[in-house]
């Protein structure tokens, strides 16, 4: 049975057995600082569109989703809040893009000069790329995830080829799965907005 001071871990597999308790203890555990974070990411032109408490249910909404279906866990003596804070991050971006859109464009309601060359999120810090970088590939092989790392650090096919004593052509075989890995998983992914 779950307990305040229950591990990230045990509560996620008491998540995926079903239990509201341990759900509930790992919302209280995570709510507040995950709306900060939301918070600290939107902007005024987002903020009156969307409120941040909701970004905050769709993502608990979509990790209790993602635990269930044993997408995730928690690491070995380590916490949710790396992941807590990937999903954030997406979902705030996310949230800005499709209000950014025309047909939901929220300079429908603002004058323009009060938003021109605003974004309408928050820039991220070199660490918050990392852990969505490293979040996303995470649904990767690792031969996959090993070319998409290298690929993204700026090496050229040919470069990626050589240091990963690979031919030419299996690397971009492997880039291109890599590609429809991960277009599938944000398909996904939009499907739990």
């Amino acid at each position: 049975m779950s307990s305040p001071n229950s591990s990230d871990q045990s509560l996620i597999l008491e998540v995926r057995s079903g239990s509201q308790q341990a759900a509930a203890a790992l919302y209280e555990r995570y709510a507040p600082r995950i709306l900060g974070l939301v918070s600290s990411q939107m902007n005024d032109a987002l903020r009156a569109q969307v409120e941040p408490q909701d970004i905050v249910q769709s993502i608990f909404k979509s990790l209790f989703r993602g635990v269930s279906a044993g997408k995730y866990d928690a690491p070995e003596g380590g916490t949710l809040w790396q992941l807590m804070a990937v999903v954030a991050i997406h979902k705030v971006r996310r949230n800005g893009a499709k209000r950014h859109a025309l047909k939901r464009d929220s300079r429908r309601t603002h004058s323009i000069d009060a938003l021109e060359g605003e974004d309408f999120v928050g820039k991220a810090s070199p660490e918050e790329f990392e852990a969505a970088l490293f979040e996303t590939t995470e649904c990767l092989k690792p031969a996959e995830k090993s070319v998409v790392l290298l690929r993204v650090q700026g090496f050229t096919v040919e470069e990626i080829s050589q240091r990963t004593e690979r031919s030419h052509r299996s690397v971009e075989r492997l880039l291109q799965s890599a590609r429809e890995r991960l277009a599938k998983v944000l398909s996904d992914d939009e499907e739990l907005d």
